[in-house]
């Protein structure tokens, strides 16, 4: 599968979770706020119902965009998130994508970010931010109904353009409305 100009980019989500190898920086900060032993307390068992959530497994919806014909390409958000999960495979294909409608980050999410100071920057670089993947497709319409047959929502995030000025890979508008630029490089 390979991306190309003019496909679109659709974000994918299924129930909220924290995934990816960033979930240790979340355990972390609840020890440091609430004791080692945070999931006991009654804000700690708001947040481990969160922190306890598995990945959303997206091989079954991937596999069957990719039998159909209504995926160009495919993208998990683990580890790395925005700029080596994303950003980097669509440079590679000398692409760049401007992303202004993502899903909202679950409430918790956005806690952790707050009670880490972490910038929006360092944020998407690392976490999923209520993005599970993303996929390109030149038929948006049919892809959303597959996706929303197997229990997840989609949405179209954007356009892949030809990258341009040396541009490519991904510009998001972060939760908080500021702008993040992932070369991919």
């Amino acid at each position: 599968p390979m991306p190309k100009k003019g496909d679109y980019l659709l974000a994918i989500r299924g129930k909220p979770n924290p995934r990816s190898n960033g979930i240790t920086d979340k355990r972390k900060l609840m020890t440091k706020i609430l004791g080692q032993e945070w999931h006991r307390t009654k804000v700690g068992e708001i947040f481990l119902d969160y922190l306890a959530e598995p990945s959303t497994v997206l091989f079954p919806v991937f596999n069957e965009l990719l039998e159909k014909h209504l995926a160009t390409s495919f993208y998990h958000m683990s580890g790395g998130a925005y700029n080596g999960k994303l950003a980097r495979p669509l440079a590679k294909q000398n692409v760049f994508v401007s992303i202004d409608n993502l899903f909202q980050p679950d409430w918790r999410e956005l806690f952790f970010v707050g009670v880490s100071s972490t910038s929006p920057e360092v944020a998407y670089s690392k976490w999923p931010m209520g993005n599970d993947g993303f996929i390109t497709s030149s038929n948006p319409e049919k892809a959303i109904a597959l996706i929303n047959k197997h229990g997840l929502e989609a949405l179209i995030v954007g356009i892949l353009e030809k990258a341009s000025n040396s541009r490519t890979g991904v510009e998001l508008k972060a939760f908080n409305g500021e702008r993040v630029y992932f070369s991919g490089k």
